[in-house]
């Protein structure tokens, strides 16, 4: 009985961490199939290149990951100030009046003045032009209600 020594190769899994070994001669017969760690994750294995090679590499995947950092957060405020300005445009469009009553013959008090009016038009125009500063559309849903209402 002849004995043999193995070269054995010591390998790290990127993904679970887990260190095994491989025979040398046996993994330089793999360089163009995928090699697995024994919880199944595919290991990178990087026969041919030199470590200047490897950092070059690395340094390269870091700018870019800069990169994509700087574009990611660009993107992030401009998202924020367009939010800003919708804002701002929700704020100086006037509301939407609501629609016109079916019943016509309802009339309107304004509840600022308590000024009556028949047609539901000219109620609309009192609130645009006398009451600015309030909100448009609440004192016109206060004017729907039953206690303004005759």
């Amino acid at each position: 009985m002849t004995l043999s020594t193995v070269v054995m190769e010591e390998l790290e899994c990127w993904d679970c961490g887990i260190r095994f070994a491989v025979p040398k001669r046996w993994i330089r017969n793999k360089e163009d199939e995928t090699i697995h760690c024994p919880n199944g994750h595919e290991v990178a294995y990087y026969w041919n290149e030199s470590e200047e090679t490897l950092l070059k590499k690395i340094e390269k995947l870091q700018a870019e990951n800069k990169d994509l950092k700087e574009r990611l957060f660009k993107a992030l405020h401009m998202a924020e100030q367009a939010e800003g300005h919708m804002e701002a445009a929700k704020e100086s469009t006037p509301a939407i009046p609501p629609e016109k009553p079916q019943h016509g013959k309802e009339k309107r008090i304004c509840p600022v003045c308590r000024k009556e009016y028949r047609l539901y038009g000219s109620f609309l125009k009192h609130i645009k032009h006398s009451h600015p500063d309030k909100d448009f559309r609440q004192l016109a849903e206060a004017a729907d209600q039953g206690p303004n209402k005759r």
